[in-house]
């Protein structure tokens, strides 16, 4: 069976966001671009005291389509409060989950108690991305756009690339985690 069958009952697809780190505006412009052509309909980009975050967000909000979602992560420069002091507080909206799926789906749960979403940052590569797009697909709460730097990569580490239409990945259906790995580029980038 697909992984996210033998977790649970699943979702056929997922949000899924690009990621970029903090640019100048004229970056960010030419982020989004890439972006929208593929196939992203939500964008998470680092904030950083060097740069005008409110100017980044004119630039982005100049060249993408409407709907385009925004996430602005600060890095915990806002705090980290373990979710169980939180949940009572309308100060926080949702959450950001990651680390080993144990753990996610632990706190997955407890915060499902406030009736609040998250979504997921895990992993760099293709495998990992297709792994947390089943562990997400899983999870009721893990409704928000999910965030991998696989896109980034010069390789995925798969034959075929992790899709995103519409700003969503689709959970494959085939057995295990439905993807094949590529192992020539496994024995190229491997670090002895």
């Amino acid at each position: 069976m697909p992984s996210a069958q033998i977790l649970g009952p699943s979702r056929s697809e997922v949000p899924i966001a690009y990621w970029s780190h903090s640019f100048p505006p004229e970056i960010m412009r030419q982020e989004i671009k890439i972006a929208v052509e593929s196939g992203f309909r939500a964008h998470k980009f680092k904030r950083r005291a060097h740069t005008d975050v409110i100017d980044q967000v004119e630039s982005i909000c100049e060249v993408c389509p409407e709907g385009y979602d925004i996430t602005i992560d600060a890095n915990c420069t806002f705090g980290t409060p373990h979710p169980t002091i939180s949940l009572s507080s309308d100060v926080y909206d949702y959450y950001v989950l990651g680390g080993w799926a144990s753990s996610i789906i632990r706190y997955a749960n407890v915060i499902s108690s406030a009736d609040k979403p998250f979504w997921m940052q895990m992993g760099f590569t293709g495998i990992s991305a297709v792994f947390m797009v089943h562990l997400a697909s899983v999870i009721p709460n893990a409704s928000l756009a999910h965030v991998s730097l696989f896109q980034l990569l010069e390789h995925s580490l798969l034959l075929e690339p992790l899709r995103i239409s519409e700003g969503k990945a689709k959970v494959p259906e085939k057995l295990g985690i439905g993807i094949k790995i590529d192992m020539d580029a496994i024995d190229k980038y491997q670090v002895l």
